[in-house]
Parts: structure tokens; sequence; C-alpha cells
């Protein structure tokens, strides 16, 4: 790839963004924050991972100013034939990654390390994960694991932006990407020949028997991506006073999390013999690198002053931060 730059789109939210400053070869980062999103201290967090990797954070939706520099910027990307990333992110790479998690839970099913899941929840945004899963429980099912060999789980995402709901309640467009994902993950190990074509055929009916929440509007999420509602918050809380809590803790963002939890949380009440499993989309690890004498919280400062007010008001306890975030 040409250049010493990488740019990402998303939300605060993103596992993308964060990713993308973690992972990239490139000495430079650009990160575009689509929307400015609810008030949660997990999308603090986000902000405060991408700045400690000397991220420059670029704001659309603070300003016609910040619009024309965004806007420049990608130009200036696009015309150099840089790298850009656009929000979403689902490949068939990313999708053999969620195989291999989808794998591992049949393995920790199979030896008793995990009860057995009749239904799997997780937020559905480009697709990666929820195809990935699709995929990998058709492979455990051609291993014959002894787990869904019988019956697979049913999959059952939930949309985290309104206008992929709308996408898909129209005209089926996300079903389609996620077929497509499937189909071209699953080729790759045709053609390395760990798979044969049957399990691409399996891995397409379970995705067509998946029972996703299509639009939540107002009861699961506002009608915005990073959009809070009463019962998102409801979900939140109930995931997050979960005993014996998880350490470290679930990540209940208002972007992706929450909203599949709280469709959960509505579906166990009136389904309390079902055995229910959260797709914690969102990595536990919150990687925040050594940036020097200046810290994160000195590269905050020179910030917009919407990003400042945003973390500050979100992160208030710095003790809590430290016990949270990863320092690589």
């Amino acid at each position: 790839m040409k250049g010493d730059t990488v740019t990402v789109l998303g939300g605060t939210g993103s596992n993308q963004v964060v990713a993308t400053a973690v992972h990239t070869t490139k000495k430079k980062v650009n990160s575009v924050y689509l929307e400015e999103e609810d008030d949660d201290r997990d999308n603090a967090l986000n902000i405060m991972s991408v700045l400690s990797y000397s991220a420059r954070l670029f704001l659309p939706y603070a300003g016609f100013a910040h619009r024309i520099r965004t806007f420049r910027t990608i130009k200036s990307v696009l015309d150099n034939g840089e790298p850009i990333y656009f929000a979403g992110g689902a490949n068939p790479i990313g999708v053999l990654g969620n195989v291999s998690a989808a794998l591992e839970l049949a393995t920790q099913i199979k030896n008793n390390e995990a009860r057995p899941v009749t239904d799997i929840f997780l937020p559905w945004g480009s697709g990666c994960t929820t195809s990935g899963l699709c995929l990998g429980v058709a492979i455990s099912r051609h291993l014959k694991m002894g787990v869904w060999d019988e019956k697979p789980p049913v999959i059952r995402p939930v949309f985290i932006h309104h206008q992929g709901a709308a996408a898909e309640n129209a005209l089926g467009l996300m079903s389609f990407f996620l077929r497509t994902l499937i189909k071209d993950a699953s080729q790759i190990l045709i053609d390395l020949k760990t798979i044969p074509p049957s399990v691409t055929q399996d891995a397409l009916q379970i995705a067509k028997s998946m029972s996703p929440t299509l639009y939540y509007g107002k009861r699961y999420g506002y009608p915005k991506y990073g959009g809070h509602s009463p019962h998102s918050r409801a979900g939140k809380k109930v995931m997050e006073t979960i005993t014996p809590a998880p350490n470290p803790p679930l990540w209940m963002c208002s972007t992706f999390t929450s909203k599949a939890a709280a469709v959960m949380v509505d579906f166990l009440e009136g389904n309390p013999d079902r055995s229910v499993l959260f797709w914690q989309t969102k990595s536990s690890v919150q990687p925040v690198k050594d940036c020097g004498e200046e810290g994160e919280w000195g590269l905050l400062d020179k910030q917009h002053s919407s990003i400042k007010e945003y973390v500050e008001k979100n992160i208030t306890d710095r003790d809590e931060y430290e016990r949270v975030v990863s320092r690589l």
C-alpha cells in the first residue's frame, strides 16, 4: 500500500477505529469520527485508545470548517492512493477470524467448559461477525463435533444502524451482503481444501434461518448509530449487574452491544427456558500505548473542545480508568 498514512472512518465506539490504530504498520493514522454519539464511558475509552496511538482526529459533525478539513484530507488520501477503511470493515479474512471464535465455543461446549447454547444474540453492523458465526457453526457440524450436529443454534443479530435495518427491510441488502461474505470466506477454505462446498450451503441455510431484529427504532436505540434509548440503557444495566461480575467487565456501549443486550433481555422474559449466549463483539481489552511523558491525557488537551468535553464528562475517575485500560 502506498504512502505512510492510513485513514479509517467510524464512530467513537467503533472497533475498527481502535483496531486500525493498534495494528497498522503505517506511521500516521487519521481517525474520522462520522457523528457524535451518546454519552458513554466505553465510547470515551475508545477515544483515549486512539489518541494514545497519536492518531489525528477528524470531526465532520463539529461544524462546517471541520467538514471541509475532513473532505480535503480524504480527497488527498484517495489522490495519493493511500489506504482508507470505510465504516463497517467486513471482509472475508475478518469472517474467518469469527469462524475460529465459533469453533472455540463449540470446543468449550463439547468439553463441558460452557453450557449448550440454543440462541446467540449479537450486534449486526457490517455483518462480519454474523457471517463468521454462520460459517463456524456449519464447519462444526461438518466436523461432527457433537454440539450442533442435529440442530444449529438460532443466531439472532440486532441491527445497530437504522440505515442498515431500512436497507434490509426494503430490499434485503444486508442479507445479500451476508451471503456474499459467507461465500467468499468459504471459498478461501475450499481452495485450501479445508472444507467441501457442502459446508457453504449449510452456512447459507443457517443464515437463512436467522432471526434478526430489523428495526430497533425508539425501543432499542434512537434512530442513529451511537444512540441510546431507555431500553438499551436498561439492557446495559442488566449486563453490568451480572454476578459474579466478569473481569474485565463487559463492554456495553451505546453503539453496539447495549442494543443487542436489550433485545436479549426482552427475549428472555418470554423464553426463560432457552439457553442464551450473548456474543460480546467489543473486545474486553482496552489498548493504550505508552506515549511518553505527555501521555494520552496531554494529547487530549490539544483536541477540539467537543472531544475533550466528551471524554472528561464520561471518564470521571482516573483511578478506574487505569484499572480498565491495558497498557501496551
